[in-house]
């Protein structure tokens, strides 16, 4: 401001001279058009099809960009990019089915009767 480098007075001073807030002072003006958010959402979008709103918005801070984060998702959302979380398909549940026994079953007892039998027989044998 002119009147702190012509008189010596402080910030406060000078613009409770003007009749001007601080924050008027350093506010800075919004953009008029989103075109050239539009133009890098759509740039990122079309490469990355399945990158929600913070993959994007993460990718306009690497790239430089300082603008905040409801203007951001205002427009995301204006070009209905929100996307909609898919759940888990889940299988459905199968129900068990009863085994079927043969006719002529004689136990379960037969085949390891029959298993030790053989062993007994090996080792017993010269």
């Amino acid at each position: 401001m002119q009147l702190q480098e012509s008189h010596s007075v402080t910030f406060a001073m000078s613009c409770a001279i003007v009749g001007l807030s601080g924050c008027a002072y350093f506010y800075l003006s919004k953009l008029l058009d989103d075109s050239v958010i539009i133009s890098l959402l759509n740039a990122i979008t079309v490469r990355h099809l399945r990158w929600g709103f913070p993959n994007c918005f993460n990718r306009f801070r690497k790239l430089g960009y300082q603008w905040i984060y409801k203007c951001v998702y205002r427009v995301y959302c204006e070009l209905k990019l929100n996307l909609w979380v898919m759940g888990k398909i889940r299988i459905p549940l199968r129900t068990p089915e009863k085994l079927s026994v043969p006719n002529n079953f004689s136990g379960s007892r037969g085949g390891i009767h029959c298993f030790r039998l053989v062993l007994r027989l090996s080792f017993n044998s010269p």
